[in-house]
């Protein structure tokens, strides 16, 4: 349960920077 909790952990972050990442390239 624990690794599985820490995959998620390390996908959400991943989704989170591509995001802040995409936002970053429409705006500039």
């Amino acid at each position: 349960m624990k690794t599985n909790f820490h995959l998620i952990q390390i996908t959400y972050r991943l989704i989170t920077v591509e995001f802040f990442l995409s936002l970053s390239y429409i705006r500039g």
